[in-house]
């Protein structure tokens, strides 16, 4: 029962609303158009704001975990860290989906689609890592799996995720992050003209 309620609350708990994030931009075209200021402040806050919804979540993935009888462990304080991560992962996206919308308003239906796919591609009903080899890379280098992972290290089997798994979901949060920034200074002059 209790991988049930683990599995369906990991499931909103790393593949949140893309929507809001992606057509940030563009639901603040007055904004952007009156006002001068840093732009990447727009898809940050719409990040930001939603983690108020992540720690609700978070609060009931806790309590599940308590009302099954997990308990609490000194491992718990890899939580925090884990969380973080996937907050900066979320940020990466947001810049990088959110000015690809300005200019191509298909994005929007685009990051829908693929937040589908993600479901199906992040091991949240299914055991991991899959036992086809063939899908092992992308299993490998998907991040929000490292967030899985370690999460289920953590929360159900009361271990310290790996040090491999920490740098991979490290790495590759802060390799979106950095993408997304880059992607979004490049494509920000013309943001005017096309909101």
């Amino acid at each position: 029962m209790w991988n049930g309620e683990y599995n369906f609350v990991l499931q909103h708990l790393v593949l949140k609303d893309f929507r809001i994030r992606t057509t940030s931009l563009i639901d603040n075209a007055n904004l952007i158009k009156r006002v001068p200021f840093p732009r990447e402040i727009v898809p940050i806050a719409s990040v930001l704001s939603n983690t108020l919804h992540l720690l609700i979540q978070i609060a009931l993935l806790l309590s599940l975990a308590l009302w099954y009888g997990k308990g609490v462990t000194i491992q718990w304080l890899w939580l925090p860290l884990v969380w973080i991560l996937e907050i900066v992962l979320v940020c990466g996206m947001a810049l990088a989906f959110s000015c690809l919308n300005v200019y191509t308003r298909d994005i929007r239906y685009l990051v829908e689609s693929a937040s589908t796919v993600l479901f199906y591609l992040v091991p949240i009903m299914y055991s991991s890592p899959p036992s086809s080899k063939k899908f092992t890379v992308i299993y490998d280098y998907n991040p929000l799996a490292a967030v899985v992972q370690a999460l289920r290290y953590i929360l159900l089997q009361g271990s310290a995720p790996p040090a491999s798994l920490m740098w991979k979901l490290a790495g590759g949060s802060l390799v979106m992050l950095v993408a997304g920034f880059l992607l979004f200074e490049r494509l920000k002059r013309g943001f005017y003209n096309h909101v």
